[in-house]
């Protein structure tokens, strides 16, 4: 199945050095009524290629609409977060606000979580948008997406990543 991951780039060289996107929180304190952080964490993707959907991401101190990391992971590892925060237990009220909040219900249809690490080897792509996301208050519908560079340590620049597809088994 392949879904994307959006971040920004600060927090971008410690996902590549780590060579794993990590869970982080769910959310599920926010959306359960008197939780404090006790729901599983997760990391969180989207089916959505393009991150103009909203998704919250544009809600955050950093712009996590800088980099996209593409993923294929089997069948079984990503949950609907629909489905999967109901059965956490996730109100009704909160999982509105979320949604809400999140850029719409078209968006949370979107959403899929994964409770475990997703390891370098399910990656197939990294890449750095390439201009604006919005133009005069506008959406951009059309994005430019370029691989992500990295330094070597001879002072060589390469991809960080091989282009989407290349080099499957890692």
């Amino acid at each position: 199945m392949l879904l994307y991951h959006y971040t920004s780039r600060v927090h971008l060289p410690r996902i590549l050095r780590a060579g794993v996107l990590l869970p982080s929180t769910s959310n599920l304190d926010l959306v359960s009524e008197g939780r404090v952080h006790e729901a599983p964490d997760v990391v969180w993707l989207t089916s959505h290629d393009h991150p103009g959907a909203g998704h919250g991401l544009y809600r955050s101190v950093a712009d996590k609409t800088e980099i996209r990391i593409t993923v294929e992971l089997p069948r079984d590892w990503p949950k609907r977060w629909t489905k999967w925060a109901v059965a956490q237990g996730a109100s009704a009220r909160g999982m509105g606000w979320l949604t809400d909040t999140g850029g719409g219900q078209e968006a949370a249809d979107s959403w899929w979580v994964v409770t475990r690490p997703i390891p370098f080897r399910y990656w197939r792509a990294v890449e750095h948008r390439v201009g604006p996301l919005f133009v005069d208050g506008a959406l951009v519908h059309e994005l430019d997406w370029e691989a992500v560079e990295m330094e070597r340590t001879d002072g060589t620049v390469a991809p960080a990543f091989p282009t989407l597809y290349e080099g499957r088994a890692r």
